[in-house]
């Protein structure tokens, strides 16, 4: 985190030297690992890979549900919407209201390492708290639930991480503050960070204030709004400031495979150039995540992300909010969301190269089935903790599987909308249904196919009629140029979804 001053030199240095690491997750290493991670993920079920761990993702909650300090804690910043109770960047500090000693207690809390954010609600000690209107000319807004007999006890000041000048009231308060005096050139360009001021009540606080930011992440660039790489609008990759915030999952993909440029100047993510990255791909992928189902966009999500987080874990945990999937071949990055594509080659039985082995994989085993889930998810109207979703049970399916149930368990920190939960869960299960895969080997002409690609395939041996199966693996085999390719099963009607279900 750039220092706000010399109060805070310690953890800038100290987390400089965290930073040293980023490299290892950044470029190169990171396009390794996602090429790992979709050569494995997109020939399972949504389900295997979505329970594939991600130890430095926390499972459920938000992931920073109490104020971290120290000079040790890693960087971090906000993508969509979520809630976070950010660093301390010094000790707590105080002074005098006129009267009483002590009476003013003061936090400077970090919030995201990467300016732009947006404060959208406070929660304080036991609920949020309302932003009142008019602000204090030192302390900045009231939040008027700690308001007691028209008093003000409470007060919040935001800095978005864009400010050029010190906070005035810390300078004027604490530049002969004890240990860690404010100066004027405790500006901390950069980073978003906000005050809270509380006064002395033990009506209103019993013990130090807890607090919790519930805010909207980094602006980023979205090509469908860049008229000069195919779009309509004014964002342009190399203008940062161009850049809007946004709830897309897609959109934080796109720019996690792009590269995030840290304040040292570190990329954290890939280095994929535009052209690796087709544009009508990725603008369906993004209009498909925001085409509404009643009220709300199809998809959204919100993450507080530390870098040192692998960027390939958080792919795949936005990619699960959206039942996205991303491929790679050739360098070339393209993502599916939802529903797959429609079929681009139809297959029968005759054009399979006979005299090539062929392999079908029916069932799994019922230790890799699953025919119930459940979830959880950080709540808003639970402050942010975590809450259980309605589970989802199907009694035709424990009866194909012998009258068993079979639960399995998957958790969305990266989505805090009830009823998008509800939507992945459905889908999910049904997806982990669909068990046919097949290895086989088609002509020449199949050449065209890639990852993530869907055929329709009529067969009379196996009973299909344009049955629609998605390129999992394709590889070209030497000398013939025919395709091996693994196919696996996929249904459109496993992924739809109404407003009418929302409720």
């Amino acid at each position: 985190m750039p220092p706000v001053g010399a109060a805070i030199a310690a953890v800038g240095t100290a987390i400089g030297g965290a930073i040293s690491a980023v490299p290892a997750f950044a470029a190169s290493s990171f396009i390794g690992s996602i090429l790992v991670n979709t050569a494995i993920s997109v020939g399972i079920s949504l389900i295997a890979r979505a329970l594939t761990p991600k130890p430095t993702i926390k499972q459920s909650g938000i992931q920073t549900a109490v104020a971290t300090t120290g000079g040790t804690e890693p960087q971090g910043f906000i993508l969509g919407r979520t809630a976070t109770a950010g660093h301390h960047i010094c000790p707590p500090m105080s002074h005098d209201d006129g009267g009483t000693p002590n009476g003013f207690l003061t936090y400077v809390i970090e919030l995201s390492d990467l300016p732009g954010i947006g404060l959208s609600r406070v929660i304080l000690n036991d609920g949020y708290s309302e932003i009142g209107d008019k602000a204090h000319p030192n302390y900045g807004f009231p939040l008027l639930k700690q308001r007691v007999g028209g008093a003000d006890h409470a007060w919040i000041k935001f800095y978005d991480g864009r400010q050029t000048t010190a906070d005035p009231m810390l300078v004027a308060k604490y530049a002969s503050y004890p240990d860690r005096p404010w100066s004027a050139s405790f500006v901390g360009h950069g980073t978003a960070y906000a005050i809270l001021t509380a006064r002395y009540n033990r009506e209103v606080f019993n013990n130090l204030p807890q607090v919790r930011f519930e805010v909207d992440g980094i602006p980023l660039y979205d090509p469908r709004h860049d008229s000069s790489a195919g779009g309509s609008g004014t964002q342009r990759w190399d203008v940062p400031s161009s850049y809007v915030r946004s709830a897309n999952p897609a959109v934080m993909i796109y720019n996690i495979l792009r590269g995030i440029r840290l304040p040292t100047g570190e990329v954290w993510g890939g280095d994929v150039p535009a052209d690796d990255l087709p544009r009508d791909n990725w603008f369906t992928a993004m209009n498909a995540c925001d085409a509404p189902i009643g009220d709300r966009p199809s998809f959204t999500a919100g993450l507080e992300v530390m870098v040192n987080m692998p960027p390939a874990e958080v792919v795949d945990e936005l990619a699960k909010t959206c039942l996205g999937q991303v491929s790679e071949m050739g360098g070339v990055f393209r993502m599916r969301v939802s529903a797959p594509a429609t079929p681009v080659q139809f297959i029968t039985d005759e054009d399979i190269v006979i005299s090539q082995p062929q392999e079908l994989d029916p069932f799994p085993g019922l230790a890799a089935s699953a025919n119930a889930i459940s979830s959880e998810y950080p709540e808003p109207a639970n402050l942010w903790t975590s809450r259980e979703a309605p589970q989802i049970l199907n009694t035709d399916w424990e009866a194909e599987d012998g009258g068993r149930r079979l639960p399995t368990s998957i958790n969305f920190p990266a989505c805090s909308i009830q009823s998008q939960v509800a939507q992945l869960m459905s889908a999910f299960i049904k997806d982990a249904r669909r068990f046919r895969t097949h290895r086989l080997v088609l002509p020449p002409q199949a050449f065209m196919l890639e990852p993530l690609d869907t055929i329709a395939w009529t067969s009379a041996r196996n009973g299909y009629t344009n049955k629609i199966f998605e390129v999992v693996d394709i590889v070209d085999q030497p000398g013939t140029i025919n395709q091996e390719m693994v196919l696996r099963e996929r249904d459109p009607s496993d992924y739809g979804w109404s407003a009418s279900q929302d409720l």
